[in-house]
């Protein structure tokens, strides 16, 4: 009797438009990452192909249940409803994609914010003035002094700019551990001039950022644009002991036939040095017990 009856297996995702996010970065890299057509393999164009991706269906629900609410939860303080946010959840050791979320709506089928939404990174850009720097490990440790005094910098177009602390206070100096643990903005500044904005800039590409990027001192403090997406794929690189493993939602293709079309073999590249990225996390770390 048990052999009769059914499977109780859930409707294809794609064919019933859940997920829309998610769905339209599997579409997205299907169609930058294969240049050869489907039909070459099966004389019918997409006819019987199985794509096999990363979604995680339960890490999917419980991100956008945890963001919609808290959504909510703002906008009845600010007494708005035009609030909206994104999310990307990641497994850094792999690069696979484990849920998008778009938009507070999990219906919502239009512009996927956790991709294209480009939004200032503020003091998120601060790990790697720390990693550029603790490359040059013969200089730098995270116990080297920066000084905490007021400063005013200006740019190439003559513009002058006087960065604050959080708090307004200066120290006279701080180490780089309690600058990162404690987010301050001027040791930070100082620590990025000193190892010079096309180097930080650099570690940024290693990284895996692709938009543009202006070299001003102000980039050290975040005022740069990008997307959820583009930030998760620097913080897998930092977080993978600095090996860069491209962010992906596919894992497999395969034909009717069964024959693999594509088979997810991303080998990884050393974009930061194991040293670096271990001291960076291990600062990063003492953020969630002693810091901001």
């Amino acid at each position: 009797q048990s052999a009769k009856s059914p499977l109780g297996l859930k409707n294809s995702v794609a064919k019933h438009g859940q997920y829309h996010g998610f769905m339209s970065l599997v579409r997205h890299e299907l169609k930058t990452r294969f240049t050869q057509d489907f039909s070459n393999k099966n004389g019918n164009n997409n006819s019987g192909i199985s794509i096999y991706t990363t979604l995680d269906s339960n890490a999917q629900r419980f991100a956008q249940e945890s963001m919609t609410n808290r959504i909510s939860q703002f906008e009845k303080a600010k007494k708005t409803s035009q609030l909206q946010g994104a999310r990307v959840v990641a497994n850094y050791k792999t690069g696979h994609i484990k849920a998008i979320i778009a938009g507070k709506n999990q219906n919502y089928a239009g512009f996927n914010r956790a991709i294209n939404a480009k939004r200032p990174i503020g003091s998120l850009i601060k790990p790697f003035i720390v990693a550029t720097a603790l490359e040059n490990g013969g200089k730098y440790s995270l116990a080297t002094q920066l000084e905490d005094k007021k400063i005013a910098l200006k740019n190439n177009d003559g513009e002058q700019w006087a960065p604050l602390n959080y708090d307004k206070k200066f120290r006279g100096q701080a180490s780089i551990i309690d600058s990162l643990v404690h987010s301050y903005n001027i040791p930070m500044v100082n620590l990025g001039m000193e190892v010079g904005l096309d180097n930080v800039s650099y570690a940024l590409q290693r990284a895996g950022w692709s938009d543009s990027l202006k070299l001003r001192p102000s980039m050290l403090l975040g005022a740069i644009e990008t997307s959820p997406w583009l930030v998760t794929q620097l913080y897998q690189s930092l977080a993978n002991d600095g090996e860069q493993r491209p962010l992906h939602t596919v894992l497999a293709v395969t034909t009717m036939e069964q024959e693999t079309f594509y088979a997810d073999e991303i080998s990884p590249i050393q974009v930061v040095s194991p040293t670096a990225s271990f001291l960076t996390k291990y600062a990063l770390n003492q953020v969630t017990k002693n810091g901001t």
